[in-house]
C-alpha cells in the first residue's frame, strides 16, 4: 500500500516549544514568529530611546551645544560639529530566520537628512560601517546584538554606549583637526 504524499517537504519540522510554534527546515535556524518580530522591533526602539536619553549627558561631557539628534522610527542620526553617527534598522522579510540588521555608520562631516534643503558645505564621508544582527536570547523578550566585526555580543544598553562613544571620539578628532587648521592658518 502506497503512503499518501505530504504537502510539506520531508525535512520540514514543526514543533511546539513552550506553547510557541517553532518552524525549522532541517538544520536551518528556527524561523521567527510575528511575536518575535514585534519583540525585536521593541528592542530597536529601546536602543533609539536610550541613545536619545543619553545624548544630553554626552553634550555636557563634550561641552558641545551643537550636537543634535534627528529621529525617525527605527533610525536616528546623532550629528555633531565634525561628524555624525547614524543608526538604521532594516527588518528582515518574513521568510527569513534573522530579525534584521542594524547599520551603525560613523560619518565625517555634515549628514544631510532626507527632505532637508541641500547645503553647499554638507559633505559627509563614511568613516566606518558596522553591522549588527539581533539575536534571540534565552528568554522570550531577551535579545543581544551580534556585530559582524565584534567578537562579543552587546546588550542594548552596551550598544547604545558604544554608539555614543563613537560620536564622542569623532567630535574629539574633529576638534583636534580644527585646532591644527587654526594653528596652521596663524603660523
Amino acid at each position: 500500500m502506497q503512503q499518501p504524499k505530504s504537502a510539506f517537504p520531508p525535512d520540514l519540522d514543526v514543533q511546539e516549544e513552550d506553547e510557541e510554534p517553532i518552524i525549522s527546515l532541517g538544520n536551518a535556524a528556527p524561523r521567527l514568529t510575528a511575536q518575535h518580530r514585534a519583540s525585536a522591533q521593541r528592542e530597536v526602539e529601546k536602543l533609539v530611546d536610550k541613545l536619545s536619553a543619553d545624548l544630553p549627558s554626552l553634550l555636557n561631557e563634550a561641552g558641545e551645544a551643537t550636537m543634535k539628534m534627528n529621529r525617525a522610527p527605527g533610525r536616528c542620526v546623532m550629528q555633531g560639529t565634525g561628524g555624525a553617527v547614524s543608526v538604521s534598522w532594516f527588518p528582515a522579510q518574513f521568510d527569513e530566520t534573522s530579525a534584521g540588521e542594524l547599520q551603525v555608520i560613523e560619518w565625517r562631516g555634515l549628514v544631510t537628512l532626507p527632505g532637508s534643503a541641500p547645503k553647499p558645505d554638507a559633505k559627509a564621508t563614511i568613516v566606518e560601517v558596522s553591522l549588527f544582527h539581533l539575536v534571540r536570547g534565552a528568554g522570550p523578550n531577551e535579545w543581544t546584538w551580534q556585530g559582524d566585526k565584534e567578537p562579543t555580543a552587546f546588550e542594548t544598553e552596551g550598544l547604545a554606549q558604544r554608539c555614543l562613544e563613537r560620536l564622542k571620539a569623532r567630535e574629539a578628532k574633529s576638534a583636534k583637526a580644527m585646532a591644527a587648521k587654526a594653528t596652521a592658518a596663524r603660523g
